[in-house]
């Protein structure tokens, strides 16, 4: 078991399957998820660490009453957190929510 409270080594699936949560497959690869609210710049904690590595975080944002295109950008901060910067094309308007998908092991 890790820090967290998992097995890596077993060949059984481990998960928490909530709004911000993982799996574990049986090959020690692990799939993260969420829905987060932020503000530009933010370091936020993924709902486990990897062990290892993380692969990459990928992202799309959502922003309600507001037209125009949007873009999200997310990057890896360490095995335990990533990092959203987020912005609107047509305004420039900062914040939202964003949904977050990471993959690592």
């Amino acid at each position: 078991y890790n820090q967290n409270g998992y097995n890596i080594s077993s060949k059984s699936f481990y998960a928490d399957i909530t709004d911000n949560g993982w799996t574990q497959l049986p090959n020690g690869l692990i799939f993260q998820w969420g829905c987060y609210s932020y503000s530009a710049g933010q370091i936020i904690n993924f709902p486990v660490t990897f062990p290892n590595k993380c692969f990459g975080v990928f992202t799309g944002c959502n922003y309600t009453n507001i037209s125009g295109s949007s873009h999200a950008n997310v990057a890896v901060y360490s095995n335990s957190q990533f990092q959203i910067a987020n912005g609107m094309y047509s305004s420039g308007a900062l914040g939202g929510n964003s949904y977050v998908f990471a993959v690592g092991y």
